[in-house]
């Protein structure tokens, strides 16, 4: 995408008299590098910083990477969406700049047909793969058998599947008690 903006940018002949799809033009080139710019810099900090968090942090770290990570997935679908959005923007000034009107109109046609099918294609396949917080695993679990994790000590004896599994016992309450 990035190879087709900036040729738009750098190696189209303008002509003279199409002043409103020009600026169009420029307005789209200028938003397209951009915003593909900015979703590769956050894909590559976040891929970066938070898998490095999850590999070299202390307890809980993983835990916290990955809720992080997943919460930063709307912005960068966001930026990539309408960086694809800007692209096709882009596309469509071109055809008006370059070619003649009855062309234009057709190319245009297909341009808006593909932005919408980008769009819809989108949220059905969002759709089919959203998951609302009760499906989705948690690790409150792991903080009963790891009390460290949440830097509080388990109080209970193991009654979960994952404290059985890791044969978690229960403090003594009178462990550390001077009585």
């Amino acid at each position: 995408m990035a190879g087709f903006t900036l040729t738009s940018f750098v190696e189209i002949d303008l002509p003279p008299n199409r002043d409103f799809a020009k600026s169009l033009l420029h307005f789209f080139i200028t938003t397209s590098i951009c915003v593909n710019f900015l979703c590769v810099a956050m894909v590559t900090f976040v891929t970066v910083w938070g898998s490095g968090k999850a590999l070299r942090g202390l307890d809980g770290s993983m835990d916290f990477a990955v809720d992080s990570m997943n919460g930063e997935r709307t912005f960068i679908f966001a930026c990539f969406a309408f960086g694809v959005l800007a692209t096709l923007g882009c596309l469509c000034s071109a055809t008006w700049v370059l070619m003649e009107t009855e062309v234009a109109i057709v190319a245009t046609v297909i341009i808006v047909t593909t932005m919408y099918m980008v769009c819809s294609e989108a949220r059905r396949i969002r759709n089919n793969f959203y998951m609302t917080d009760e499906e989705m695993v948690n690790f409150t679990e792991l903080s009963t058998v790891y009390p460290s994790i949440r830097g509080q000590a388990a109080k209970s004896a193991p009654n979960t599947p994952v404290q059985q599994q890791h044969g978690y016992v229960s403090p003594s309450p009178t462990k550390g008690r001077n009585d």
